[in-house]
């Protein structure tokens, strides 16, 4: 992959991606977590049951909690994907450890893209913001809310059916992309992913 970037003009190091708080991270030496490793897949593990569960309560005709769950298993593959990114030495050490209590951060790193720079610099970059629906829906999935009128919401009234298979796919496939990857290229993270 080095050898495609300086085929296309871009220096040796377009490929050393990391986000914007990596690279602001005032410790620049590289550090390489390796007992980090059973995190990981406890985080992966842990997904793939949420992810089972979620297509239990589908087929159950339990769409809202569906949806919950499967949500919750994104989530805990984006950490897993964050702990991958730690591990390889991409993401900061603030990243990582709010990556175990924010949600937006964690359905947000697994829509990440590389940006490669006009200059062959690349950088690492997700958005919370475009993800905020995913919170709403999260709330929605499991909290009776009120209408303008005083009237309940229940949670049947604001998930469909057709939102919580959505969800279901979207695990499913981000799960394929990711052991897809690890088979190619025997990494896990973005650098397995983007190789």
């Amino acid at each position: 992959m080095e050898q495609k970037a300086k085929y296309f003009g871009y220096k040796q190091d377009t490929l050393k991606m990391k986000t914007k708080k990596r690279k602001n991270q005032k410790d620049t030496k590289k550090y390489v977590i390796r007992n980090l490793f059973p995190l990981y897949n406890a985080c992966m593990d842990n997904a793939y049951d949420l992810f089972e569960e979620a297509r239990l309560l589908y087929s159950n005709k339990y769409y809202q909690r569906s949806f919950f769950l499967a949500l919750t298993a994104y989530e805990e593959i984006g950490k897993a994907q964050i702990t991958a990114d730690y591990i390889n030495d991409l993401v900061s050490k603030e990243e990582f450890e709010k990556s175990f209590k924010a949600h937006d951060l964690k359905c947000a790193y697994n829509q990440r893209f590389i940006q490669i720079h006009e200059n062959g610099s690349s950088e690492l970059i997700y958005n919370t913001n475009e993800i905020k629906e995913f919170t709403k829906k999260r709330v929605q999935s499991l909290y009776v809310g009120i209408k303008n009128n005083h009237q309940p919401s229940s949670p049947g009234d604001q998930i469909e059916p057709g939102e919580a298979k959505e969800m279901i796919n979207l695990v499913e496939d981000t799960f394929n992309e990711i052991f897809n990857a690890y088979w190619l290229n025997q990494r896990i993270g973005t650098k397995g992913l983007f190789k």
